[in-house]
């Protein structure tokens, strides 16, 4: 339809001409829109106007357009999610895993009990805590006894 109105357009551009082609394109817009459709469903005749089938044409190409934005802001988000998912389990919780227990393997962020004293396990180890390596960080070092406190007291 519209290609005879770009031809005519591109065969004597003078802008007289130009209202003319955008008049009888707008009288044939305006007869088309008003044309019935007729359908069978079942057994009865179902009449539908053009510009019904405009309007619906219109609502389902703007739901195509925000399913196809949804789509793409979905995938968007989930790529961020298993990103952020990478970034987490990369990330150590510390876990207290009680008193040091030799020969049990050790991961990075447990922290242990050892000889009254709490330790931060640096790197997967199988080591005691204390001995020089440096797969434990002392933490929390041990206390006094409370035996100074009795001394004063009466």
């Amino acid at each position: 339809m519209w290609s005879k109105y770009c031809n005519a357009l591109e065969r004597d551009f003078d802008s007289a001409r130009v209202l003319d082609v955008l008049a009888e394109a707008k009288r044939e817009i305006l007869t088309f829109r008003n044309e019935v459709y007729t359908s069978e469903t079942a057994t009865k005749t179902v009449a539908v106007q053009n510009r019904d089938l405009w309007t619906i044409h219109e609502f389902i190409a703007q739901q195509s357009l925000q399913a196809e934005h949804l789509g793409s802001l979905v995938r968007m988000l989930s790529d961020e999610i298993v990103r952020l998912k990478g970034e987490v389990s990369k990330q150590k919780a510390v876990i207290y895993r009680g008193v040091h227990t030799p020969g049990e393997v050790y991961d990075t962020g447990d922290m242990v009990t050892f000889g009254g004293s709490l330790w931060h396990c640096n790197e997967i180890t199988e080591e005691k805590p204390g001995e020089g390596s440096s797969a434990w960080t002392l933490a929390v070092k041990r206390g006094r006894d409370g035996k100074d406190l009795t001394r004063g007291a009466a």
